[in-house]
């Protein structure tokens, strides 16, 4: 994002959720397809609202909601023949009919906001992603996650030290990596045996933050069982979801984790079984009105 002071024709670059400036202080602020990264959309909006100048503009250009749906149904329906389960590929984009409600409620005014749709041909897909490469787009967490080096082919009670070690860097690799990508979404820690785990995980929907408390067991089949994780406030909002708040995953990663056993680990079963799931719940429990942005509730 780059912020204009027109008085001294200083040019200065900035995180969008870290807009250090003085409040009243900025006359024009333009943000070129970057807000679709940003974790906290109300924040950053309310963060530009306030450093602008009264009569100050904010111009900002965003990726839609559908951008790539072609490219992304094609991945999904292909790993679901393959592979018996989906992984994100590519970062989620914003929907355009909540951009507006939202600068509202920052306080801006005199809102024009228009979309066009862009249709860029490709000769094979592998052109279209080595593009989307070069622009950051991929969702590059799941796919820099390794394998575990392990030799647990048969299951055990608990968690072998130098097991529970790698399982907390293959983890901590993970974060870091979904940080540098600004993609981060979950936090975890264990008990000192490893048995008991317990976190928050966070999703994004119509640039809202919505957030969930996750606990799970290691399972006493482990690593030929996957664990079983939760969501306990969710328990019975939902049908695909056990009772507890254990979220199915029989159809898109149980079969996945049959077949890498016991090359799979915890960050496999957040990843890869726990991503997806809130991808696809969240959004439909939100516009049901089962599940409330929680300072919306707090307001009421």
């Amino acid at each position: 994002m780059t912020a204009v002071l027109m008085k001294t024709s200083l040019q200065l670059q900035q995180h969008e959720e870290e807009l250090a400036f003085k409040t009243n202080n900025i006359d024009f602020i333009i943000s070129c397809l970057s807000l679709h990264w940003v974790n906290n959309l109300p924040h950053c909006l309310n963060n530009i609202i306030r450093i602008l100048k009264n009569d100050g503009v904010f111009m900002a250009a965003v990726f839609g909601g559908e951008t790539l749906y072609e490219l992304r149904g094609a991945l999904h329906l292909a790993e679901l023949e393959r592979d018996g389960g989906i992984a994100p590929h590519i970062s989620p984009f914003t929907e355009i009919r909540d951009i507006g409600s939202l600068l509202t409620k920052a306080g801006f005014a005199m809102l024009t906001i228009d979309t066009d749709e862009i249709v860029v041909g490709y000769p094979t897909m592998f052109e279209l992603m080595w593009d989307l490469k070069v622009l950051g787009v991929p969702y590059e967490g799941v796919n820099s996650f390794p394998y575990i080096e392990s030799t647990l082919a048969k299951p055990v009670r608990h968690l072998p030290r130098n097991s529970q070690d790698q399982v907390q860097i293959l983890l901590v690799e993970y974060v870091e990596n979904n940080k540098k990508a600004d993609n981060d979404w979950f936090r975890l820690q264990s008990n000192e045996q490893g048995t008991k785990w317990f976190g928050k995980c966070w999703y994004i929907h119509n640039l809202l933050k919505y957030e969930f408390e996750i606990e799970f067991d290691i399972p006493v089949t482990y690593p030929t069982t996957a664990p079983e994780i939760a969501l306990p406030e969710l328990d019975g909002k939902t049908a695909k979801m056990y009772r507890g708040g254990k979220i199915c995953l029989t159809d898109h990663f149980k079969p996945l984790w049959a077949r890498n056993v016991p090359k799979f680990g915890i960050g496999h079963a957040i990843a890869l079984g726990l991503g997806p799931w809130i991808a696809v719940e969240i959004p439909e429990l939100v516009e049901r009105g089962i599940v409330k942005y929680k300072e919306d509730a707090e307001h009421k």
